[in-house]
């Protein structure tokens, strides 16, 4: 339903479909105007204890991770633009 309840979109592959990887760099841009009525957040987590990653909340690093990573982006009050696919999460990038 339009402008209400959430929805988890669960990131495990970067954008060429390699596992993430907590010691390589990686990023991931939302794009300008996500489709929420309230609020949208990005939690890590490491796979191997399915814990979230305690970091400083400005500068998030994974470099300490000894296995791989995962990541949940949460949207809360889903908009129209989500729904039809107009606007769209990018990819995790990660750079070698």
């Amino acid at each position: 339903m339009v402008g209400q309840g959430s929805q988890d979109a669960v990131g495990l592959l970067d954008s060429q479909d390699r596992p993430l990887d907590g010691g390589k760099t990686c990023r991931l841009r939302v794009l300008p105007n996500a489709p929420v009525k309230d609020f949208w957040s990005a939690i890590v987590c490491d796979s191997q204890t399915r814990s979230m990653v305690q970091t400083a909340p400005d500068f998030l690093q994974t470099g300490s991770l000894d296995k791989g990573w995962n990541m949940l982006f949460r949207l809360s009050g889903l908009l129209e633009p989500w729904f039809d696919k107009t606007w769209t999460l990018s990819g995790i990038e990660r750079f070698d």
